[in-house]
């Protein structure tokens, strides 16, 4: 069961993570990341960027859930990571609300398991300077 799909550290790929959960269940994961030549952005004028926001709350949560906006920004992709402790809470959406707004939820599955959330979001700026 997924509980994690999101950039890895270097932003040069997509990691996905899954785990058992309650009885051994063997399986393979495929991820897609599709990307853009630095050449291309720059002729765009395109500014690409990548933010991170992991939940803060001051304890986790059985059903956590975590919205990101991030101003000024077109949202092309974005991802998720539970952070789970014990039995293990699982990730149950992670999609983008409108081109500013990256949205992550979590539930624990048949045993409690409060866990939080990181979320990232990948998108882009435009140079205000090329259209003056």
């Amino acid at each position: 069961m997924l509980y994690g799909s999101y950039p890895t550290p270097d932003g040069q790929g997509w990691v996905g993570a899954s785990k058992d959960h309650a009885h051994p269940d063997p399986c393979t994961i495929t991820v897609w990341a599709i990307g853009l030549k630095k050449s291309f952005l720059r002729d765009a004028s395109m500014n690409v960027n990548f933010f991170t926001r992991q939940d803060l709350s001051p304890a986790p949560a059985n059903h956590p859930k975590l919205t990101f906006v991030v101003p000024d920004f077109h949202i092309t992709g974005g991802g998720a990571l539970v952070h789970w402790n014990g039995f293990g809470s699982l990730l149950t959406a992670c999609f983008p609300q409108d081109r500013q707004t990256w949205y992550a939820a979590a539930k624990d599955h048949e045993q409690p398991d409060p866990a939080t959330i990181t979320i990232w979001t990948i998108g882009f700026t435009m140079d205000p300077t090329r259209f003056n």
